[in-house]
């Protein structure tokens, strides 16, 4: 079924297109089965068609990643010392039982990292203009 719906795919790409290469997304358990279709059949489907996982999916094992780098740093304890979350749920954050919490809780870490980051800037910028002399200025 699925190297039949991959060839209608392909089909339907070179007549509304003029022979360019489509690209299937596909869940996990679709897109290992398509993947073994396409290295089993190289010469009809190796080159004819790129195929790759789902939104949902690449998002999924991105947070697993990053939950993975950040075991053991603390992240789960500053967010619950931050009011963020409990820790129960900041603890599924880092392990990724839950795409929707794990995505708030790197959203807030982001936005809470860029204004960090605007602060030292800011404050980088004032210190530096009290120990500069401007020739400009000088009178």
């Amino acid at each position: 079924m699925v190297k039949y719906l991959m060839n209608v795919v392909i089909t339907a790409t070179f007549k509304l297109n003029n022979d360019p290469t489509p690209v299937i997304t596909a869940d996990q358990p679709v897109y290992t089965i398509s993947k073994q279709i396409q290295w089993r059949f190289a010469n009809t489907h190796g080159h004819k068609v790129i195929i790759m996982m789902g939104a949902l999916h690449i998002e999924m094992m991105l947070l697993n990643i990053l939950g993975k780098w950040l075991v053991n740093s603390g992240w789960a304890d500053t967010l619950v010392q931050a009011g963020v979350t409990s820790k129960g749920i900041a603890e599924t954050c880092s392990t990724f039982c839950h795409v929707k919490r794990a995505r708030f809780a790197h959203e807030i870490t982001i936005v809470v990292l860029h204004t960090q980051q605007g602060q030292a800037y800011i404050k980088y910028c004032e210190e530096t203009q009290e120990h500069v002399k401007f020739p400009h200025t000088q009178t």
